[in-house]
């Protein structure tokens, strides 16, 4: 009898302690661009921890560039610079305490009307699956994706060879860094109908024999309306296929490494129109977390957000509320947060570093705020 009470204990105390440490996991956005010097890793880290931060953010992959000198990867200016400067932050915020992720942004590879000159930069060398405007040819005008309220160039995730060279790319900067988890960004399809690429459209062919783009005709009369929506939800279940297979092979080939990604954080609306399907990634061990960006100004919106969240559906542990600093006061943000105490969720997490960094005041009315 003694011996079954001591082991339910021992499993009450386990699973609190597993509470506990998810419920006090903060975390910081650090854009690549605020480490530079040997100066900035002290910013970093003191920052860190006049906030109580737990957990850093540091990006390494965005618009299709590397911040270290990468075999597979179009590095950035200095990547030897940085090499060195990733290394000594790691070490140094592990003498801390601190976790440090490695913040990846995925499928978004480019924002500039003017293409890249590297050869080997996703935009270029993998063209032919970018991304492009249903029903029209070649590739989007970027003036027009900046109007759809999109970032730039997205790369289709059915493109075989580009997952494989993230595959590769994440397994070398985890040989080259002691990384404690992976922070995926724009894990998602773009905003809008930019559903297909050259690449897409012929692996969907093959496997199903009808071409996409005639889902876009609705004046078709071959097919009815019952037809069209069953054609429809192929498709559908083809997009968020590319998605999930994608997420479970990053889970399989990196175990024991937390795998974490930021998400929209209206679950109906994430899942809808840009494929994440969080809830599902979530209940299925796909990823550790996920990141609701909630980043409205609008105080009601953000609540709303974290209703749709179903707090209580047995993954609350597992959801980390993004909160924004570079639209909103820090009253804004003291009251996000203390609203979020009735909503015991995994943790918080503030976007970004690099608004904070360049406004000190901020920081000193956070700390005066959360006291």
């Amino acid at each position: 009898m003694k011996k079954i009470y001591f082991v339910n204990c021992l499993i009450l105390f386990l699973f609190l302690s597993t509470l506990l440490k998810a419920a006090n996991h903060t975390g910081l956005w650090v854009v690549r661009h605020a480490l530079q010097t040997e100066q900035d890793i002290k910013q970093i880290i003191d920052t860190a921890g006049r906030l109580k931060i737990t957990t850093l953010y540091i990006q390494v992959y965005a618009l299709g560039q590397s911040y270290w000198d990468s075999e597979y990867l179009t590095e950035s200016k200095n990547a030897d610079v940085s090499h060195g400067l990733l290394t000594r932050l790691i070490h140094d915020a592990h003498k801390k305490n601190l976790s440090v992720y490695a913040w990846i942004n995925v499928f978004y590879i480019w924002g500039s009307e003017k293409a890249p000159v590297q050869a080997k930069h996703p935009f270029n060398f993998f063209n032919h699956s970018i991304l492009c405007i249903d029903p029209e040819p070649g590739l989007p005008d970027y003036n027009y994706l900046k109007k759809t309220g999109n970032e730039g160039f997205y790369i289709d995730p059915v493109d075989k060879n580009y997952l494989n060279r993230m595959m590769l790319t994440i397994k070398e900067l985890l040989l080259l860094y002691d990384f404690d988890g992976l922070h995926f960004d724009y894990f998602r399809y773009p905003r809008g109908k930019f559903l297909h690429s050259i690449s897409g459209r012929t692996d969907f062919m093959l496997k199903n024999y009808f071409d996409p783009l005639e889902l876009t005709r609705p004046n078709d009369p071959i097919k009815t309306e019952k037809k069209r929506a069953f054609l429809a939800e192929i498709y559908n279940s083809f997009l968020y296929a590319n998605i999930n297979n994608f997420l479970s092979s990053i889970r399989k080939a990196n175990p024991g490494k937390i795998v974490s990604i930021a998400v929209k954080p209206n679950r109906y609306m994430a899942s809808a129109q840009y494929k994440q399907d969080w809830k599902y990634w979530l209940e299925n061990d796909l990823c550790d977390q996920v990141m609701l960006m909630n980043y409205d100004t609008d105080f009601d919106q953000f609540k709303r957000n974290i209703k749709s969240a179903e707090m209580n559906n047995g993954c609350k542990e597992k959801i980390i509320i993004g909160i924004s600093v570079y639209n909103q006061s820090s009253d804004a943000v003291i009251q996000r947060i203390k609203y979020l105490e009735q909503y015991p969720a995994g943790g918080i997490a503030y976007f970004s570093y690099n608004y904070l960094q360049e406004n000190p005041v901020y920081i000193e009315a956070l700390i005066r705020g959360l006291r």
